[in-house]
């Protein structure tokens, strides 16, 4: 079967998709755990200011990761290759920022406090944003034009 770039950036926004769904899946249980009232544990006062501290610390991070990881570009030539890279320098980042959104949950399950779940919910909103997307791969990939059309063509 033929390389199809069109084919690699639907793949790679299933993964994306997928990293984002996890978080928001298990925020949703942890609200209604806190809001049903099932989830009265005592809150502990050290964790109220580690998600907000997270997510900060997770924005360059997943930045810098990802521009790391795409270091590799200098490397490729041919398409393939170059959307290989960025599909691992895109999960790289993804994973990092689900890290922090999963953490977040946890701390509000285990301090019953749903104001924790606003740090998941700008997770989710920066992932989101992050969407892979033609253009983007146009970009982050410095592509000629044959290689655009790539992804017109499939």
């Amino acid at each position: 079967m033929a390389y199809s770039a069109k084919e690699a950036l639907r793949i790679l926004r299933i993964i994306h998709f997928s990293l984002m769904m996890g978080p928001a899946f298990f925020a949703t249980v942890v609200f209604y755990l806190t809001v049903s009232g099932s989830n009265s544990q005592d809150p502990v006062e050290i964790l109220t200011y580690v998600p907000g501290a997270l997510f900060i610390l997770s924005l360059p991070l997943s930045d810098f990761m990802f521009k790391m990881a795409k270091k590799e570009l200098k490397n490729k030539s041919d398409l393939k290759s170059k959307v290989a890279v960025f599909q691992t320098a895109q999960i790289i980042r993804m994973a990092i920022l689900e890290m922090c959104a999963l953490f977040s949950a946890v701390v509000a399950l285990i301090n019953g406090d749903i104001y924790q779940l606003i740090v998941v919910a700008l997770v989710i909103v920066f992932m989101a944003i992050k969407t892979p997307s033609v253009l983007m791969l146009e970009t982050e990939l410095e592509l000629s034009q044959e290689e655009k059309s790539q992804f017109q063509t499939g």
